[in-house]
């Protein structure tokens, strides 16, 4: 559904070496930790607010290819619309964790390898009923030095795995 692809790209720590690396995993595990928080609250002015701070301006986020091979991206600026799109037809969040699984870093970028994991009840649709939704994301997003800051330039996601209702399914 596309509100757990648009939720996903809210989003997914080993290591640092010097003063700058270490400054970047700090703003790095900060920076997962108040999406979760803002996600949760459904905080999207927030939401909107983190990212635009937090992501370069050239960011994209790349999805895996589809059935026919082709790709699609996100920029910032596309991924906060659909951010505020598809937040109001959820109800609550119960869950919203990133946990970085590794980092590798480099000279001026460090690459995070996270997975995201979200629980969700959708509001009433045509139906008329309530669903649950859930959504675990494996990501791979790589955060460049800008000047003295640190800038997500790239979310991709390496898959994921949803459910409606607690039933596995495939969009």
């Amino acid at each position: 559904m596309k509100i757990l692809t648009s939720i996903a790209v809210l989003a997914v720590l080993v290591g640092g070496a010097s003063a700058a690396q270490s400054n970047g995993t700090k703003t790095i595990k900060a920076y997962y930790a108040k999406v979760d928080k803002l996600t949760l609250k459904k905080d999207v002015e927030g939401l909107r607010k983190l990212m635009v701070a937090n992501t370069a301006q050239d960011y994209l986020f790349l999805f895996p290819p589809d059935r026919s091979g082709k790709s699609k991206t996100r920029t910032r600026q596309e991924t906060i619309n659909d951010l505020e799109k598809v937040m109001p037809m959820i109800a609550t969040f119960s869950k919203a964790s990133t946990q970085v699984k590794k980092l590798v870093t480099a000279k001026d970028s460090i690459v995070a390898y996270v997975i995201i994991d979200i629980q969700m009840t959708s509001l009433p649709k045509g139906d008329g009923k309530i669903h649950r939704l859930g959504s675990r994301i494996l990501a791979e997003d790589t955060w460049v030095r800008i000047g003295s800051d640190w800038k997500l330039r790239t979310s991709k996601s390496a898959g994921d795995s949803k459910t409606l209702d607690g039933k596995p399914f495939s969009q």
